[in-house]
């Protein structure tokens, strides 16, 4: 896998706070489909529950996580 892009937000200007991300920003980060995030979180990726369906994913938090978990880690 090679190198993964900066993400951009405009809601998240102060660093100290975690950049939470939707599913669906997560996935375009990570370049995978939802369902794969999903299939992830069920083998554990850390996320923060906000609602019945309103889950948020710390960006720091799943790329610790990936590099981890994953046989390549993220820059391959």
């Amino acid at each position: 896998m090679s190198e993964l892009p900066k993400v951009e937000s405009q809601s998240n200007t102060n660093p100290s706070q975690p950049q939470l991300l939707s599913k669906r920003e997560i996935a375009a980060y990570l370049r995978v489909t939802t369902r794969t995030v999903e299939i992830y979180q069920r083998l554990g990726l850390p996320f923060f529950r906000l609602g019945p369906r309103r889950n948020r994913y710390d960006l720091a938090t799943v790329r610790d996580w990936l590099q981890r978990h994953c046989r390549r880690g993220l820059t391959g």
